[in-house]
C-alpha cells in the first residue's frame, strides 16, 4: 500500500470466510464492515480516505507473504480497529502480533463485536516487550455496536444495517475528535504537564463499562442485596403492598424487581413510586431497615436507567472525558457512575459517596519537592485515599501503589473512583483521556466535573430535577437533618430517621437509622476510658471467633465485614455518636449471621460483652436501647 497507514483493522479470516453478511452478499462480517466504514468516512476525506485503511483481504493460510506491509502499517497506523470473535480471540497473529504492538505504540484500540463469546472482554492481550496487559473491554470503546449503553454482537442485531450505522458512527466520532486534520494525530498540547504527557509510559486504559447485556455493577449492588435479605427481611410484603408501591409483577420476585428498576418504559414514574415508598417506610419502623436498603439502591439503579434511556432519546453521546456539568459531588458521581460503569459506595450519614475521591490539577496544586511524573498522580491519589493534606514525601513506586489501591478497594468492597475539576491542565481533553488511561491499570475510574456550574442539556433538566430531589429523600444533608431533630425536639427516640447507608457490595452494607443530631455532630460525654479498654478487648475475642471459622463457611465473610465496621467505629475509644447505629446494626446482623453457621454460638457469646461493654462506655449507644 503505497499510502501511509492510519487504520488498522485486525481481524480473523475464518469470520470473512463464513460469508454471512445480510447487508452485502458474498461476503463475511469483516468486509461488510469495510464496506460500510469506507462509504461513513467519504464525506470526510480530509479526516481520513480508504486508501489509508489497512485491511488486509487476501491473509489465507501465508501470512508470511503480507508479513512486510503488516508490520509497516502497525508501525505507521494511529489507530487499530479489532474485530472480536471467537476465531480472532483464537488468532495467534491477531493476539499475539497485531494487539500487542498497538500496546507497545500506545496507540488506541477500538473493539468491534462481531460474534459473542465467553468473557471475551476479559481475554488479555499481553506486551511480550513489557510484561504488561489489558483487557479486551477496557480499550477505548469498551465494544461495539452498543445498545442501550452495553455492547451488542453484531450477529444479534435484528437489522445487521443499524448495528453497522452504530459502529461507523461512534468510530467516525472518535476519529474525528482525536485525529487532527489528514489523519495525523494530535500533538500533546504544550500546556499538559510533563507528569500528563508521561503517562503513556505505564501503558493503562479506561475502564470500560459492562460488555454484552451484564447487568451494570449497580444492578448487581441492589440484585445481591435483594437476594441476601429477602427471605428473612419480608421484602416480598413490602413490594406486593399496593398501599406502598405500584408497578412491580404480582408475585413480587426478586427479577421482578429487578425489571421494574431496570425498565426504560416509565422511568419517572418508577422513581416516584419507590420515593414515595421509602417516605413510608422511613416513618414506620415495623417495616425494618432492609426495605430502606432495598429501596435506596433502587433509586441508584432508576436513576441509571433514567438518565441512559433519556441520553439515547436524544442522541447524546459524551466521550469518557467529558466534564460532568453537574458540580454537586453526589449527583456528579450518579451522571458519572451510569456514563462509566461503576459502582457506589456511601457511609456514615454522608450525601458524597465514599468511595468516590477528589484530587486535584497536578503540577499547579501538588507540586511536593520530590515528586516527579506519573509519580504525582499516584502520590496524589494515596494522599486522597488516606483522606489527608498533601505531605513532603516521595513519590510511591507503581508496585507499592498498586499494592494499596488494592487493599483499599477490597476494604471499600467496591470501585475506587477519582473526581477533578477541567482546570488547569485538564481544560485539555487530552490530558483528561491521558489521566483515565493512566489511572485505568490500578483498575481506578476516573471523571472530571465542569470548572464552573454549567447549565445541564436541554434533554436533561427535568431528569435532572427529578433526581436532584430522589436522591435528597435517599441522603437528607446534615443541615436537613439537623433542622428535622431541632422540629422534633421532645419526642421519642422516633424522629424522622435519617439515611445511614453503605452501598459497596452484592454481599454488604446495610441502611441504619441514625439520631439526627448524632449524625449532625453532637457532642456526648465519652464515658471512661478504662470502659473502652474492655471493649476494646471484647472486640478482638469477637474478631478471633468469627476468623477461627473454616474458610468455606456459609456467611464467613459477611460476619467479617461487619465485624470490621465495629471494630473501626470503635477503634479509637472516642466514636462518632453518628456510628452508634451503625454499630448496633452490625452486632444485630452478626448474631444473625452466627445463628446460620455451624458453631455459631461461640460466636454468639463473644457478641454479649460487646455489647455489655458499649452500653457502659458509650451513651450513644446506650441511648439507642434505653
Amino acid at each position: 500500500m503505497g499510502t501511509r497507514c492510519k487504520v488498522f483493522i485486525s481481524y480473523s479470516h475464518e469470520d470473512e470466510k463464513l460469508k454471512d453478511s445480510k447487508v452485502k452478499i458474498g461476503v463475511g462480517y469483516p468486509r461488510a464492515f469495510l464496506s460500510r466504514m469506507s462509504a461513513a468516512i467519504k464525506p470526510h476525506d480530509d479526516l481520513l480516505t480508504k486508501d489509508e485503511i489497512f485491511f488486509d483481504d487476501d491473509r489465507l493460510a501465508i501470512e508470511w507473504v503480507w508479513g512486510g506491509a503488516i508490520e509497516k502499517a502497525l508501525d505507521e497506523c494511529d489507530l487499530l480497529i479489532f474485530l472480536v470473535s471467537p476465531h480472532s480471540i483464537e488468532s495467534d497473529f491477531c493476539m499475539t502480533q497485531e494487539l500487542p504492538r498497538a500496546l507497545q505504540r500506545n496507540i488506541p484500540v477500538i473493539t468491534v463485536l462481531l460474534r459473542s463469546s465467553a468473557d471475551w472482554h476479559l481475554v488479555k492481550v499481553r506486551d511480550p516487550v513489557s510484561g504488561s496487559s489489558m483487557k479486551l473491554g477496557a480499550f477505548h470503546s469498551g465494544g461495539l455496536p452498543k445498545e442501550g449503553g452495553n455492547a451488542k454482537a453484531v450477529s444479534t442485531w435484528a437489522n445487521e444495517e443499524d448495528a453497522w450505522e452504530n459502529v461507523c458512527k461512534d468510530i467516525l466520532k472518535f476519529i474525528k475528535k482525536h485525529l487532527g486534520p489528514k489523519g495525523e494525530a494530535l500533538e500533546t498540547p504544550p500546556t499538559v504537564p510533563v507528569a500528563v504527557q508521561e503517562m503513556a509510559v505505564e501503558k493503562a486504559p479506561s475502564i470500560a463499562p459492562p460488555p454484552d447485556q451484564a447487568e451494570s455493577p449497580m444492578c448487581r449492588i441492589l440484585r445481591g442485596y435483594l437476594e441476601l435479605h429477602w427471605e428473612h427481611a419480608h421484602l416480598a410484603d413490602v413490594f406486593s403492598n399496593a398501599d406502598l408501591i405500584e408497578g412491580i409483577a404480582l408475585p413480587p420476585t426478586v427479577d421482578a424487581v429487578m425489571a421494574f428498576s431496570t425498565s426504560n418504559e416509565d422511568c419517572c414514574g418508577n422513581l416516584a413510586e419507590v420515593v414515595g415508598c421509602l417516605g413510608a417506610v422511613n416513618t414506620s419502623l415495623s417495616l425494618g431497615e432492609h426495605a430502606q436498603g432495598s429501596l435506596v439502591r433502587m433509586i441508584l439503579v432508576i436513576a441509571e436507567s433514567y438518565l441512559r434511556s433519556a441520553a439515547i432519546k436524544a442522541g447524546y453521546q459524551p466521550d469518557r472525558a467529558d466534564p460532568i456539568w453537574e458540580q454537586e459531588i453526589l449527583l456528579a458521581s450518579v451522571i458519572a457512575a451510569e456514563r462509566m460503569g461503576f459502582g457506589l459506595s456511601f457511609k456514615g450519614g454522608k450525601r458524597e459517596p465514599e468511595n468516590v475521591l477528589e484530587i486535584k490539577p497536578p503540577m499547579s496544586e501538588l507540586g511536593n519537592p520530590n515528586e516527579e511524573g506519573l509519580g504525582l498522580i499516584r502520590s496524589e491519589v494515596l494522599r486522597a485515599l488516606d483522606r489527608r493534606q498533601p505531605a513532603a514525601e516521595a513519590a510511591p513506586s507503581p508496585e507499592y501503589f498498586a499494592k494499596l489501591v488494592q487493599k483499599k478497594r477490597k476494604s471499600l468492597g467496591s470501585d475506587i473512583v477519582v473526581t477533578a475539576v477541567a482546570e488547569g491542565c485538564y481544560v485539555e481533553p487530552k490530558a483528561r483521556a491521558s489521566l483515565q488511561h493512566f489511572l485505568g491499570q490500578y483498575e481506578i475510574h476516573a471523571f472530571f466535573r465542569a470548572a464552573e456550574r454549567q447549565a445541564a442539556p436541554a434533554w436533561a433538566v427535568g431528569v435532572i430535577g427529578d433526581l436532584q430531589h430522589a436522591l435528597g429523600a435517599a441522603f437528607p444533608s446534615a443541615k436537613k437533618t439537623g433542622d428535622e431533630q431541632m422540629a422534633n425536639q421532645g419526642n421519642s427516640g422516633n424522629s424522622g430517621a435519617a439515611v445511614n447507608i453503605q452501598i459497596n457490595a452484592p454481599m454488604s452494607g446495610v441502611l441504619n437509622l441514625g439520631d439526627h443530631a448524632q449524625v449532625a455532630g453532637r457532642d456526648i460525654n465519652m464515658g471512661n476510658p478504662a470502659d473502652w479498654g474492655k471493649v476494646a478487648q471484647a472486640v478482638q475475642a469477637l474478631h478471633d471467633a468469627i476468623a477461627a471459622l473454616a474458610d468455606g463457611a456459609l456467611q464467613k465473610a459477611a460476619l467479617l465485614r461487619d465485624m470490621k465496621e465495629v471494630s473501626d467505629s470503635v477503634a479509637t475509644g472516642k466514636p462518632d455518636d453518628g456510628d452508634a447505629k451503625l454499630v448496633k446494626r452490625c452486632l444485630e446482623g452478626l448474631k444473625q449471621g452466627a445463628e446460620a453457621v455451624e458453631n455459631g454460638e461461640k460466636i454468639i457469646e463473644k457478641i454479649t460483652p460487646v455489647w455489655d461493654g458499649l452500653k457502659s462506655a458509650w451513651p450513644a449507644f446506650l441511648a439507642l436501647i434505653s
